[in-house]
């Protein structure tokens, strides 16, 4: 029956998601970008360290399992080969190396399942460092390294930040004015035909107001009196 193959620990996830996070708020006190530079560095050292300690984990048991395989081989009859090849003073460590690398084929430790360890581990750490930054930034108000040190600056990391308090939205208020206030004209022309000496008035008498306030008037009255010739 073949060796059910070992998962990563949710313990490791867990330890590297919450080391970037504590790193991040380690940098949030040196400034924003101090944040952002602890998210990159807590990510990396995280999956460094994740990655390190599953590739130890599934050493150590090959190697354990291969040195029982290589003492139970010991004490049975085997290949004339295998005899002649423990008796070479690195026989036996051969022997042994083999078997480790078959038991690390077998567990799918290759370079394929550590590539994507380490993509897998980058992107969740990083992804657990820039989730809880939005979602304190955005509880607050204001960014992290407000929130820890107290200076003063309002805004968030991703979309900008400000050291003046913002100010309310102005109210919009629209005021309307009565008829009365708004200027006025007025046309009044005249004309006063004649038999003997025909001649045309004509008078023109606006009036216009616009100023707010009915004490402050302007009047233009111009008159023009002409005759044919």
């Amino acid at each position: 029956m073949p060796e059910e193959k070992k998962r990563l620990s949710p313990f490791t996830v867990i330890a590297g998601a919450g080391g970037s996070v504590l790193a991040m708020i380690a940098g949030s006190l040196f400034g924003v970008k101090g944040t952002i530079y602890g998210v990159a560095i807590g990510s990396i050292v995280a999956t460094t360290g994740a990655y390190a300690i599953e590739d130890f984990s599934k050493r150590a048991h090959a190697r354990t399992r291969a040195l029982l395989e290589q003492a139970k081989s010991d004490t049975e009859p085997c290949h004339y080969l295998q005899e002649r090849l423990k008796s070479l003073p690195l026989g036996r460590h051969a022997l042994v190396h083999a078997r480790e690398k078959r038991a690390l084929h077998e567990q799918d430790w290759g370079w394929k399942a550590r590539t994507v360890l380490i993509g897998g581990m980058l992107v969740l750490c990083m992804a657990s460092a820039f989730g809880t930054l939005f979602v304190v930034e955005a509880a607050t108000g204001k960014t992290l390294h407000s929130s820890l040190t107290g200076n003063p600056q309002y805004g968030t990391t991703f979309g900008g930040y400000s050291t003046s308090s913002p100010s309310p939205h102005p109210s919009t208020s629209v005021v309307y004015q009565s008829p009365s206030a708004l200027p006025s004209a007025s046309y009044s022309p005249t004309v006063t035909p004649s038999l003997a000496s025909p001649t045309v008035s004509i008078s023109v008498s606006p009036s216009i107001s616009p100023s707010p306030s009915p004490s402050d008037s302007l009047s233009v009255s111009p008159s023009y009196t002409g005759s044919p010739a």
